[in-house]
């Protein structure tokens, strides 16, 4: 029996060692990682590239399709004008932010001047004053990509078009990439300083739950180019608590990282990026060298994400995720905030373009959704006046990633519809 048993066990030796001899064979040698396989990258994967990113300010956008300037021309533009459409055209510029990681360059306009920012980081041609004007409520805009009207002009953008048709001061103060924390940090920080009748926040949950459980971009979508570490909230004791970088100036993140993920770093997302996967990023004693340990950690560490991920999604949001949890904070004390100055607040819902098809034929867990964080907030589905434009005129952006200047134009007028009575 045990000449038996330590046959079986040295065959078992012998397969993984051949096992490993082989698949050694085909991995490719990579920078971000031990090696990819099969375009895979093994464990243990790196969180910060080794190289520091040429420009920080540019992190924190979804910079997919969008990073780098394009040679497509623009269709409506002149003959004459060569300029290609650049990310800052689509996106805007950014600067480093010690609390909010990224924000909004002061007194930029883009190449083409599809994106201006004024004197206080809104999307304007005119610096905000810190009182409204007489006879002109003032309607301010948060959120993100969605709620800024990215990857269109300024003039084509929804909260621009709503403060030409509704008479209305609107200053858009949304920044793209933003989480529903950071917006409600950026709402604290510039209402210190102006005055306001309503604050709209704009709430795209298959974009925006995930992020407020996220701290590096880059963990949950691979596809983002963006690695400094994000605030975020946290639930403590029915509380809300912000929890900041390890980092005062944002892009140290590389440089402390440049040889490898650091503690700090290492602590910090352990308890607070959901997205950060140890099997993906350490590698544990004695197993951790085998290769065939770490497909084994891909592997699940790819499912894991892809998991967390399809509970945010509209079709099958978790109700009682974290995510939820906090995110209604948020809602809750922004809210709160808005009634302690005597002012209103505003949670608008606006799905995704491609959420659009499902939602269509079963918008069950978007109204439910909608039941959970809308309780006490007044709020506003933005899904109805979508759904009633045939697919066919549900237009697109520039880079096709989000919508067009015709949905741009049904959002201001279903936001127009809404906002009118809080104003009378």
């Amino acid at each position: 029996m045990a000449a038996k048993l330590a046959l079986l066990l040295a065959s078992a030796v012998l397969s993984v060692a051949l096992s490993e001899g082989v698949v050694r064979l085909v991995i490719r040698p990579s920078s971000m990682s031990y090696g990819t396989l099969l375009g895979r990258e093994l464990p243990p994967v790196r969180v910060v590239p080794p190289p520091r990113p040429a420009s920080p300010a540019r992190d924190g956008r979804n910079d997919e399709n969008a990073t780098q300037p394009t040679d497509d021309r623009d269709p409506a533009a002149s003959e004459n004008d060569a300029t290609p459409v650049s990310s800052a055209d689509l996106q805007g510029f950014f600067r480093e932010d010690p609390l909010l990681g990224y924000a909004p360059r002061e007194h930029a306009t883009s190449p083409r001047g599809w994106w201006v920012w004024n004197n206080i980081g809104a999307r304007a041609t005119t610096d905000t004053t810190p009182q409204q004007s007489q006879g002109k409520p003032r309607v301010l805009i948060f959120g993100e990509s969605y709620a800024s009207g990215s990857r269109v002009r300024q003039q084509d953008a929804w909260p621009t078009v709503l403060g030409e048709t509704a008479g209305v001061d609107v200053v858009n103060l949304a920044v793209d990439g933003y989480s529903m924390g950071q917006a409600l940090l950026r709402f604290r920080e510039v209402t210190r300083s102006i005055d306001y009748a309503v604050a709209i926040l704009v709430f795209s949950p298959t974009a925006d739950l995930w992020r407020d459980v996220n701290t590096i971009r880059s963990l949950a979508r691979r596809s983002w180019n963006s690695y400094i570490v994000m605030p975020r909230f946290v639930v403590d004791d029915g509380r809300l608590v912000l929890v900041r970088g390890p980092y005062a100036v944002p892009s140290d993140v590389y440089v402390e990282n440049a040889r490898g993920l650091s503690e700090p770093l290492q602590r910090h997302l352990r308890a607070y990026d959901r997205f950060y996967f140890a099997a993906r990023h350490e590698i544990p004693p004695l197993i951790g060298d085998l290769v065939l340990w770490k497909i084994a950690a891909t592997l699940y560490a790819t499912s894991e994400r892809a998991a967390l991920l399809r509970g945010m999604r509209v079709e099958h949001i978790d109700l009682d995720s974290e995510a939820m949890q906090v995110s209604r904070k948020i809602f809750e004390t922004m809210r709160d905030d808005t009634r302690a100055r005597g002012r209103r607040f505003v949670l608008a819902f606006l799905p995704e373009p491609h959420d659009l098809g499902h939602l269509r034929r079963n918008a069950g867990n978007w109204r439910r959704a909608m039941e959970t964080l809308c309780a006490g907030i007044a709020c506003v589905d933005l899904l109805p006046a979508l759904t009633q434009m045939a697919p066919e005129q549900i237009d697109r952006g520039y880079d096709r990633t989000h919508y067009g200047p015709a949905v741009n134009r049904v959002i201001a007028g279903a936001v127009e519809h809404e906002l009118t009575p809080l104003l009378r």
